[in-house]
């Protein structure tokens, strides 16, 4: 039997490749719940595919293609607790003076499950002084990594719920800017309810608009009560206005009673040496054991994603990862949670992707890690003594330690596909 969903929320932003070219960004986003989940190598996975059936309503022409995903979770349990964050972005080259039709399906390879949402895309002509779509979301950050989430050096991720709160606060906006007549504009950024303008952000001026500029920013929505707004972006030339504006919700949530942490967890809420900055670690351990009680209780409550709840899913999530670490990376006299696969896993999580070379005569044994989703990032751990024990050679982030020589541990087709620090 095929089971219908309604759960996949899509939004879009469009941006100029030439005058009569649109690129166009899909953004989808579905729940973790809705996917069935198999163990497989100490983890759960979940394989889907992204159908996408694209209509030019101009000419009726039709087209489509699929491609595969992998969702990765640790427990069952954490699919339930993390809503809204299997999220991805579709390119899309449009021609410009079309209107299409764009339906995105999700199909879960086991349970068979189907959940799709459509869109109407205008792609425009960019003729003149005008403006991309205005994109929103709750993190914005430079970055000199390219990936698919990277525009002009601001990584953005999608948000299709855009869905604020007291907790999830900071609304991030990106927008392109487009053949503007003077080299200097003013852009005025404005919260607005119901068309009145309650909160004005700012008035910046961009000089060297020239043929196109960025404009990426962030607003503090805290203190704003619940309810229905859109961000206005007010763009002025020396001849032109224009203006751009995304929908938002404001939410709230109810504060539960102070949340203490149980027998079980506080094993493991203490563990904090790979998460905590080195001046948290110092004063934590010069406290006494009640004053170390408070300090974890509010060191984990900052990093609690749900407040609302009587659960902190962070501390709960570390535990797993902790345990997990025990469990599968434990070496010569030493717990997983402090070899150097264990402090990797607890800090960032599973990998997405794992290299094992153990059966190589040219090479000491060694694993590659692969970290997409939250991050582009790469850990190589090689056994150096070949009895078990994984060293770290390799990261790379460039706050981790790693070893100068780390090439000559790897096989040559390893090397060439290494993301640099």
């Amino acid at each position: 039997m095929i089971i219908i969903l309604l759960s996949l929320l899509l939004d879009f932003a469009r941006f100029k490749i030439s005058n009569d070219t649109t690129f166009c960004e899909i953004y989808w986003s579905e729940p973790y719940s809705v996917f069935q989940y198999v163990k497989k190598e100490g983890r759960f996975e979940s394989h889907f595919d992204v159908d996408i059936f694209i209509t030019n309503l101009s000419n009726k022409k039709q087209f489509s293609y699929s491609f595969p995903k992998v969702s990765y979770i640790t427990s069952p349990g954490e699919a339930k607790n993390r809503e809204m964050e299997a999220v991805d972005l579709i390119p899309l080259f449009l021609t410009s003076g079309s209107d299409y039709r764009i339906t995105i399906a999700i199909v879960d390879s086991i349970s068979k499950k189907i959940d799709s949402s459509s869109v109407l895309v205008r792609s425009p002509f960019w003729n003149g002084f005008t403006a991309s779509d205005l994109q929103i979301s709750h993190t914005l950050h430079t970055t000199e990594r390219k990936n698919k989430f990277t525009k002009n050096s601001y990584m953005l991720m999608p948000f299709p719920e855009r869905k604020f709160d007291q907790r999830r606060y900071l609304l991030a906006y990106y927008l392109e800017v487009y053949n503007a007549v003077s080299d200097t504009i003013i852009v005025s950024v404005d919260i607005a309810s119901k068309d009145k303008v309650i909160q004005h952000i700012s008035n910046d001026k961009y000089p060297n608009a020239g043929e196109g500029i960025v404009v990426a920013g962030g607003v503090n929505l805290r203190g704003i009560p619940e309810g229905q707004y859109k961000i206005v972006l007010s763009v002025i030339d020396s001849k032109n206005k224009l203006k751009r504006t995304k929908d938002f919700k404001m939410g709230g949530y109810a504060i539960a009673q102070r949340k203490r942490i149980s027998p079980e967890l506080s094993r493991y809420a203490s563990f904090i040496d790979y998460i905590a900055t080195p001046q948290e670690i110092s004063y934590y351990n010069a406290l006494s054991d009640s004053g170390k009680k408070a300090f974890l209780e509010k060191f984990w409550a900052k990093r609690d994603p749900n407040p609302a709840t009587y659960k902190n899913e962070a501390l709960e999530e570390f535990m797993r990862r902790i345990k997990y670490a025990d469990e599968n990376f434990s070496e010569i006299g030493k717990k997983g949670r402090y070899s150097d696969r264990g402090r990797i896993y607890i800090k960032y999580g599973p990998p997405n992707e794992v290299i094992e070379r153990s059966l190589e005569l040219s090479t000491h044994p060694y694993f590659i890690w692969y970290y997409s989703s939250s991050m582009q990032a790469e850990f190589i751990f090689v056994d150096i003594n070949e009895n078990g024990t994984y060293e770290q050679v390799y990261s790379s982030i460039k706050n981790e330690p790693y070893d100068p020589m780390w090439q000559q541990y790897l096989l040559p087709e390893d090397t060439r596909r290494t993301i640099k620090r």
